[in-house]
């Protein structure tokens, strides 16, 4: 299943920076029907698997929140931006913000949700090779993998980068890297980290 905008939008801030037609800017008066079916599906979605559990959620219960992002995925909201070849729904960048904003409305599994699809997945569909891609985007699509995002820099002075993390591990992960160094550039680096996994 593929969307089409309707309208050629400009990129980034030049709506605040040029002259601009009021009709180039997407609001969510632009939205086809299809964007409004997700945002109902997704609101179907949350009240029947995330509300009720959100409690569960914030107390961070072992599991949970992992099992609701799977059940997310057989809906096919965590491929939305994936290409169908790879097992997502390609979809465009509307159906994308309708599912975060949607997904949003509460930061404890609003950021599971938005870590897997955006900051975990994406560099790998925008910036991984083709081996990389037919490795891992069939099993983001599904939530067989957890995707996360770590940002390494040279500039540890910034209490951001400077800080340590005991991560655990609740499923089979890639993680997701871009440095900043100086001498590294902007490579991605690829870990999967599956061997501490245990299912319970």
């Amino acid at each position: 299943m593929s969307t089409q905008s309707l309208v050629s939008h400009p990129r980034g801030l030049a709506f605040q920076l040029n002259e601009i037609a009021p009709q180039r800017i997407f609001t969510p008066e632009d939205m086809a029907e299809e964007h409004l079916v997700i945002g109902r599906m997704i609101d179907e979605f949350w009240a029947k698997e995330v509300e009720p559990n959100l409690p569960a959620i914030r107390e961070k219960k072992p599991g949970l929140a992992l099992a609701i992002l799977r059940k997310s995925a057989e809906l096919g909201l965590t491929g939305i931006s994936i290409p169908e070849e790879f097992g997502g729904m390609e979809m465009d960048l509307p159906s994308l913000m309708v599912a975060g904003e949607h997904m949003g409305r509460d930061s404890s599994y609003g950021s599971w949700y938005s870590a897997h699809t955006g900051i975990g997945t994406l560099p790998i569909l925008y910036f991984g090779n083709a081996r990389q891609k037919k490795k891992y985007l069939p099993k983001l699509a599904q939530a067989e993998l957890l995707a996360a995002y770590a940002l390494t820099t040279s500039l540890s002075r910034i209490p951001m980068f400077s800080g340590r993390v005991r991560v655990p591990i609740l499923a089979p992960m890639v993680l997701t890297t871009f440095s900043t160094g100086r001498k590294c550039g902007s490579q991605m680096v690829e870990l999967l980290i599956s061997s501490q996994f245990s299912q319970k």
